[in-house]
Parts: C-alpha cells; sequence; structure tokens
C-alpha cells in the first residue's frame, strides 16, 4: 500500500512536486547526461551504439519511476526494477559483466540526479529552509528507491546468470568470445561444441538492426543470416547472437571464398520496420581468421551506420576499408575533411554537385569525357563545375590531391564538418 512522503510542511512538499515536475518535463536531456557519464567511466559495459540505447532506455525508465513516485507523494520502498532495467541486468548477466559494474551505474546515476535535483532546487524562490526540507525528503527517497532497486537488481542478475551458465548457448557465445579476444582455446573442444571446424577458411558476417528489440527481430536476424549463406550456396555456418540486435555469422571452407558481389548482388529480403542490415568482412584463415574477419565485418557495420544505408543493405569491408581506416577517430576525421576542403565542404545542394563531380573527375584520371560519361551530363558541364570547386577549394585539384582524393570519399560517409 503506497504511504504518503512525510514532509513537515505542505510547502515543502509543494516544492518537492514542483521541482520534480519541472525535472519530469525535461527527463531526456537528465537520461542523456547519466548515459553519458555511464559510457565514459564504465567502459567495460560496452561503447557500442547498442549499449548506449540499452543504457538510456533503462534510465530513462528508473527516471520516471522515481520522478513520478517523488511528485506525487508516493513511496519509494515497494519499487520493483522497470521491464528495461531488468532485461538490461539480464542482458550482462549472459555476457558475465560483474554485478558490482551495474550496482555503480546506478550510483552515478543517483550521483547525477541529485546534482541535478539540488541546481533546481538552489534557483527556487521558496526560503533556505524549505527548500534544505524539500531536498532531505528527496534524498531520503532516492537513497530508499535505489537501494530497493539494486537489491531487486542482485537477484535478477543472480538467478539469469545461473541459467545462463547452464545453457548451451552461453557455452557457445562463451567460445566465440574466447576465440575473437584471441585468448587459448582448445581447438578441437571448440569445434566439437561449436559444431564448426576452425581451421580452414573463415568468412565473417554481421546483421544487426538499430530497432527495438522482440522476438520477431531476433527471427528478422536469423532469416537475414540464412539469405546471406544461400547466396553462397553453403549451409556451412555458424551463427550466434551477440546481443540483442547483432547476430554474428562466419561462413566456413571453400564458401568462404564467395564473391562479395554476390553477398551484395541485391537487397534482403527484410521485413518491414526490422531495419536489418548486413556486413561482412574478407576471408581469413583458422582462428585467426575468424577474429580478423569478424573485426572487418564490425567496421563495415560502423561504416554502414555512418552511412546511414537502408535497411537490407550489404556492406563489405573491402568496398569501405579506407573509409573504415579514417573513421577510426570520427572528430578527427571531419576535422581533416574540413581543413582540406574548405568551402567545397559545404552542405548546400550547388556544393555537395560541385564536390561530386570534383571527386568523380579525380577518380577518372581527370577526364572531362569519361567523367561526364560517368555522370550522365555534358563535358562542358563538367569542366565549368570542376573550375567552380578548384575556387571553393581555394587552390588547384592538383596540389594535395591525395589529400583532396580522401577528404572528398570522406565526405560521403562523415557527412559535412560541424
Amino acid at each position: 500500500m503506497a504511504i504518503t512522503i512525510p514532509t513537515t510542511s505542505e510547502t515543502a512538499a509543494e516544492i518537492v512536486r514542483d521541482v520534480c515536475g519541472g525535472a519530469l518535463a525535461d527527463i531526456d536531456t537528465l537520461a542523456g547526461t547519466i548515459t553519458r557519464r555511464v559510457n565514459k567511466e564504465l567502459p567495460e559495459l560496452g561503447g557500442d551504439a547498442e549499449t548506449v540505447a540499452v543504457t538510456f532506455t533503462s534510465t530513462h525508465q528508473n527516471l520516471e519511476v522515481l520522478l513520478a513516485r517523488l511528485r506525487e507523494g508516493r513511496a519509494t520502498d515497494d519499487v520493483q526494477p522497470p521491464a528495461a532495467a531488468a532485461a538490461y541486468t539480464r542482458e550482462y548477466a549472459r555476457r558475465g559483466v560483474g554485478l558490482p559494474l551495474l550496482l555503480r551505474k546506478y550510483r552515478i546515476g543517483q550521483e547525477e540526479f541529485q546534482r541535478e535535483i539540488t541546481d533546481r532546487l538552489l534557483v527556487s524562490t521558496a526560503s533556505a529552509e524549505l527548500r534544505l526540507e524539500a531536498l532531505v525528503e528527496i534524498q531520503r527517497h532516492t537513497h530508499v528507491y535505489i537501494d530497493r532497486i539494486s537489491d531487486a537488481i542482485a537477484r535478477i542478475y543472480a538467478e539469469e546468470r545461473a541459467r545462463w551458465v547452464r545453457s548451451s548457448e552461453a557455452m557457445r557465445s562463451d567460445i566465440v568470445h574466447a576465440l575473437l579476444a584471441g585468448e587459448p582455446v582448445d581447438i578441437a573442444d571448440a569445434e566439437s561444441r561449436l559444431g564448426h571446424a576452425l581451421d580452414r577458411p573463415q568468412l565473417a558476417f554481421v546483421v544487426w538492426s538499430d530497432a527495438g528489440e522482440s522476438a520477431a527481430l531476433r527471427a528478422a536476424l536469423e532469416h537475414a543470416a540464412h539469405e546471406l549463406t544461400q547466396r553462397a550456396a553453403t549451409t556451412d555456418v555458424l551463427a550466434i547472437p551477440l546481443g540483442r540486435r547483432l547476430l554474428a555469422g562466419w561462413i566456413g571452407g571453400e564458401a568462404a571464398g564467395v564473391a562479395p558481389a554476390i553477398l551484395q548482388s541485391r537487397a534482403l529480403q527484410v521485413a518491414a520496420g526490422s531495419g536489418v542490415r548486413a556486413a561482412i568482412g574478407t576471408a581469413g584463415h583458422g582462428p585467426g581468421g575468424f577474429r580478423s574477419s569478424h573485426a572487418e565485418a564490425l567496421h563495415a557495420r560502423r561504416v554502414a551506420t555512418l552511412m546511414e544505408r537502408r535497411p537490407g543493405t550489404v556492406t563489405s569491408y573491402e568496398g569501405v576499408a579506407l573509409a573504415a581506416l579514417m573513421t577510426q577517430d570520427l572528430d578527427h576525421a571531419r576535422a581533416f575533411v574540413a581543413r582540406e576542403l574548405g568551402g567545397l565542404a559545404g552542405t548546400d545542394d550547388t556544393t555537395v554537385r560541385l564536390a561530386a563531380t570534383l571527386r568523380v573527375f579525380l577518380e577518372e584520371g581527370k577526364s572531362p569525357v569519361r567523367t561526364a560519361r560517368r555522370l550522365g551530363i555534358h563535358q562542358n558541364t563538367v569542366v565549368y563545375r570542376v573550375k567552380q570547386a578548384a575556387e571553393l577549394l581555394g587552390r588547384d585539384p592538383d596540389v594535395r590531391s591525395v589529400e583532396t582524393q580522401v577528404a572528398l570519399a570522406l565526405t560521403r560517409v562523415v557527412g559535412a564538418p560541424v
């Protein structure tokens, strides 16, 4: 049964309602602040886009519950973890992330929450005594909330970890993670447990989605993986989830030599709204190739995400290797584009068209004829556009031509510099 928060004055209770109501209205900003700090201070939890999104959702739901209860004057000693927080905990239990790291996330959230509340109270027009009274009440019930949630999270973690450790998929996942980490592995035992021979060519792929998690999404990921292996004309494949929205796979043996063009021959047949895309590495041999090809597939995935490629797209590392290399440090890449292109890095339609023309012109060996044929325009138009592009560039394209070509290629990946 809900218990009214005991404050010594109704005025202080009104301040609690106002302050928490204001924080609830700005909940997205606060959840984002907490997520960024968690990502910075706890890199062991993972900093990929999927992990950040899950952290944000879990944080958002916890804030909704806590702020709503404080605003409504309801107790915080009977709470249970929101759905996203429970799912978040189970996922990390399956990954083997230590419970203390997860609980540290809640303490970080508590610190940022209290900082936000304190800042809001400082600008209140109420007396110092009333503001202090309101702050004490909020802090007291926040401590109770965090303690109750932490206890529940610990129980969920222990139950899920015990179940996961017993499961065969967990065993397979642990072996794959060990292989990818370069840890010593008994190859014969690993092959037996995975049902996949390792001492031969390996071609890695990943299929993923940024859409919300669901059983339907898992099925969509598996369907996309199956479609890729059909294109390779093989059933010799190992596929295993590496997250709720990411499935990794390896094609083994002769089929690993399939040409990327075959796997990219057409868009994958993906369900509407699933947002499923795929990326492939290049073939390597043995456990080392298993690992390196997967790393390349992840790099291709990163570039595909930066380029906002459409659902159903298959991106090969071979086709984006330079972009992958140049965007390891995204801020550095954008600064490079700004420095090399100057005015030609603009985002208006005219500038984008001029930059595209100059890029093709340089790729075609500065041939107006070949450039015109490739773009479907008159060669005089090519000459005119190249002249205009050079003016925006501030130099002859022959000067630092390699840097110019790389910067022009990068604009399609990183966008215009901020």
